[in-house]
């Protein structure tokens, strides 16, 4: 972690699908702009049988929740 500026974390899915239990990487990047902050999301070792669609929902949430917290504190 490097704080305000880079999030590291690593996480394994909690399945009874064999296919989808891998130890997925994801960095979060947080760089100052005039409007505000960008986050920016890698994500590495990302299960081959989850959806792009659903990955992309999921990470959608997450940020829009990120922002409810952040306005909210």
């Amino acid at each position: 972690m490097i704080p305000y500026k880079k999030i590291i974390e690593s996480g394994v899915f909690n399945s009874d699908n064999p296919a989808f239990v891998e130890d997925m990487v994801m960095t979060w990047y947080f760089e100052e702009v005039d409007l505000g902050i960008k986050v920016t999301i890698t994500a590495g070792n990302v299960p081959e049988d989850i959806k792009k669609e659903d990955y992309f929902e999921g990470l959608n949430s997450t940020l829009e929740n990120l922002g409810r917290f952040v306005k909210n504190s």
